[in-house]
């Protein structure tokens, strides 16, 4: 093992241009990584978000009065598919406009609560009920509108798997290209190390005692190349965050702790190290001929 891991800095040192391109390569493409990573976390935590938030809204016309609303109200709450209702009168929208626009004074000082409709804020379970519960309020008299943001939730969801396709066809290719790296890394200290290889073989040496240093290579190529990714990942960390979290602001994002770093690093070196391997064998098979 030690004898292997020895060689392996030799090789690597040796091969410097090769070694160099490699890991920039290995580095890139696990830099990427991480964004595809922690977009796909996002916006899985985002949707969970929303879906969990999943409300509809009612307004109703100002003719029907407040025990008529009460009475649908409990028509609602009854449906196994509502989780919560809450009725806002025309005193409490009003409230919760002034309080939402209290550094504005030009638009509070002139409004009163007529201007504001009665209306009841319904929030379900699963996001796919809104419909039904749309289309039993379609049904009610009195009805001014009925807001709820499905589609918005839908445009989002498609924007999303969108993002994840391209990512993910452009982080493939960038796999594929650190596999050919690797196995033209290989391939190179193999031919290099061609005279001392012959001479092992005369005297005996297995199979695993000659293959050992170039999956030592490998092994030290992608430990090097995701820690360096994940450590630039770090670095942009301080710059990214605060734009995400004043672009979805009220959303509660979990920030970037050391855990999650952690299992972000061994989740790079694995996948890493898995193509790298894969690399290292397919020229050792193809230029070895054991």
């Amino acid at each position: 093992m030690i004898r292997s891991f020895g060689i392996a800095k030799k090789n690597l040192g040796l091969q410097s241009i090769t070694t160099f391109v490699s890991l920039i390569i290995n580095t890139q493409t696990f830099f990427v990584l991480s964004f595809f990573i922690a977009f796909a976390f996002l916006s899985a935590h985002l949707l969970n978000y929303l879906e969990s938030k999943a409300q509809l809204t009612v307004y109703f016309q100002d003719t029907v009065k407040e025990d008529q609303i009460l009475d649908l109200k409990n028509q609602i709450a009854s449906m196994p598919e509502v989780s919560d209702v809450r009725y806002i009168s025309k005193t409490e929208a009003l409230a919760i406009f002034l309080k939402t626009y209290e550094s504005e004074p030009l638009l509070t000082e002139s409004v009163d609560a007529g201007v504001f409709p009665a209306s009841l804020d319904i929030q379900v379970y699963d996001i796919n009920d809104l419909d039904k519960i749309a289309d039993f309020l379609k049904k009610q008299e009195g009805i001014e509108e009925i807001s709820y943001f499905e589609e918005a939730l839908r445009a989002f969801k498609s924007l999303s798997n969108g993002i994840k396709y391209v990512g993910l066809a452009l982080v493939s290719v960038m796999l594929f290209s650190s596999f050919l790296i690797i196995l033209v890394l290989t391939g190179i200290t193999i031919r290099d190390s061609s005279e001392e290889i012959k001479i092992l073989r005369l005297m005996g040496a297995t199979n695993s005692y000659i293959q050992g240093p170039f999956f030592a290579q490998t092994f030290l190529i992608s430990l090097l190349s995701s820690l360096f990714a994940t450590v630039l990942f770090l670095g942009i960390i301080p710059f990214v965050e605060p734009l995400v979290r004043s672009k979805f602001a009220g959303v509660p994002i979990p920030s970037v702790n050391f855990l999650l770093v952690l299992y972000l690093f061994l989740a790079e070196f694995a996948i890493n190290l898995f193509i790298s391997m894969l690399g290292t064998w397919v020229a050792i098979k193809k230029y070895l001929r054991f």
